[in-house]
């Protein structure tokens, strides 16, 4: 689970999504949720919902996330 954060950076890194795109869809600020993404925070289950569905993917996408594994099915 530490790597939560990491993980939701790379995808949305992939998605082309800037981090004050998915402050302001998440109704957060920037430095807040650069703290997600620096697993700085204990991220409740409904807050990873939101962020999994602004990155139009799913939570466990986001918890089983393999970079390698997301180019091998491209």
């Amino acid at each position: 689970m530490n790597n939560i954060g990491f993980n939701i950076r790379r995808i949305r890194g992939l998605r082309g999504f800037k981090q004050a795109y998915m402050a302001h869809a998440l109704k957060i600020s920037i430095n807040s949720y650069g703290k997600i993404e620096r697993n700085e925070v204990n991220l409740k289950i409904s807050r990873l919902e939101e962020i999994a569905l602004v990155l139009k993917t799913t939570v466990e996408h986001i918890l089983t996330f393999e970079e390698n594994d997301y180019f091998k099915k491209r």
